[in-house]
């Protein structure tokens, strides 16, 4: 048990609350690593606030010191929220980003969460009651989009028509050999569109690296063998965290066009790039609209309705990023047909890193198995590789 603070002591800050009493009683009780750093970035955002931000923002010095756990009222939140939204501000890694709705929210929603625990166990007065804060209203979220097969057949084939990226630094690109593989291991793995096309100079790509050879699962607790190979790598969104990585089974259909595009592109060595493009946003997706117009790929408008009842209806696209809820709704959908569920939020990665690293192990054959029968759509899968893979566990 914390030992309550008395009277006349001083109250922590909420820096010190956090880090002395919160976080080990924390980390005893087992919280994830995952919220564990969002309630660090949270009390990382407050203490740069307090010390440097609410004077940079909004031009007024704070009024106290060192602000104590007793000044985190709802009045200060509310000012806290009113003048980081929207605006760049560092985090715990040293980069600045511009702070979301649903980011501000977390960090809101983990200050409640460390306020409550100091009531809890006495630091601070129960009379003062659970702090809450009103959060800022999120913009309406773009639609999960799942492209049916037909659509995924006809954008695959369009591919013939795509004529960038046409080099990478010196060396020559084939346009639809570079389109034909990337739509294929969007539709299988589901991963994030940079984690395979970046555009941003700051993330990392998939290398060549990834593509592991033939034999036993490279992960660290990995025991079944693929005969084609292994795709290993850590996504940009959880590597700050966690490097524990995603090792996902080479299948026929990424086998043969990762291989057709190795042919055409030739890469110098295995740190290149898998699919090398410049870095430009608008190449990419200006390419990927051709696509989509010469496959006629357009999903049906979305219905809604006014404050009086009327329908409207508004236009939609197909977004790259569209194939990472495509991949994982076919592999949940055929996993569910060989005995096994929610394969699919493991194979594109949806679960925590933490969760993720202590039970891949119970879900490599749940994997192995889904994504080595994993039908696909016409024309994709070479005649020759039907058959799926044969199973073999080592060990």
């Amino acid at each position: 048990m914390i030992r309550p603070i008395q009277p006349h002591q001083t109250l922590h800050s909420l820096d010190d609350y956090f880090r002395l009493e919160f976080l080990p009683e924390a980390i005893d009780r087992g919280l994830s690593n995952d919220r564990i750093g969002e309630l660090k970035q949270a009390v990382f955002r407050w203490k740069w606030w307090t010390e440097k931000g609410r004077e940079s923002l909004t031009g007024e010095k704070d009024r106290t010191v060192s602000p104590g756990l007793g000044d985190v009222t709802p009045q200060a939140l509310s000012e806290f929220r009113r003048s980081v939204i929207g605006q760049e501000i560092p985090g715990r890694d040293g980069k600045s980003r511009k702070v979301s709705p649903r980011s501000l929210n977390k960090t809101l929603q983990a200050i409640e969460q460390i306020l409550a625990a100091a009531v809890e166990d006495g630091t601070l007065d129960e009379s003062r009651g659970l702090v809450r804060v009103r959060k800022v209203p999120q913009p309406r979220q773009i639609g999960k989009l799942v492209i049916p097969d037909e659509t995924i057949a006809a954008i695959f084939k369009a591919c013939d028509v795509a004529t960038w990226p046409d080099s990478a630094g010196s060396k020559p690109i084939d346009p639809p050999s570079f389109w034909r593989a990337a739509v294929v291991m969007f539709a299988t793995y589901g991963m994030r569109t940079q984690d395979l096309i970046r555009y941003e100079p700051h993330l990392r790509p998939i290398r060549w690296s990834s593509i592991r050879p033939a034999g036993i699962n490279p992960s660290e607790n990995g025991s079944i063998e693929s005969p084609l190979g292994w795709l290993a790598w850590v996504p940009n969104k959880t590597r700050g965290r966690k490097s524990f990585p995603l090792c996902l089974p080479i299948t026929p259909a990424v086998g043969h066009w990762l291989g057709r595009w190795r042919e055409s592109f030739a890469p110098d060595d295995q740190s290149a790039a898998l699919f090398p493009c410049p870095l430009s946003k608008d190449g990419v997706y200006g390419q990927w609209r051709r696509i989509l117009a010469e496959a006629e790929a357009k999903p049906r408008p979305r219905l809604e309705f006014d404050a009086d009842g009327n329908v409207e209806e508004s236009s939609r696209e197909y977004l790259i990023k569209h194939l990472r809820c495509t991949a994982g709704t076919r592999a949940e959908s055929h996993g569910s047909t060989i005995g096994y569920t929610g394969v699919g939020r493991w194979i594109t990665g949806h679960v925590s890193n933490d969760v993720f690293e202590r039970h891949y192990h119970g879900q490599e054959r749940p994997i192995f198995d889904t994504l080595t029968t994993l039908p696909m759509p016409t024309g994709i899968l070479p005649t020759d590789t039907q058959s799926p893979m044969r199973l073999r566990v080592v060990g």
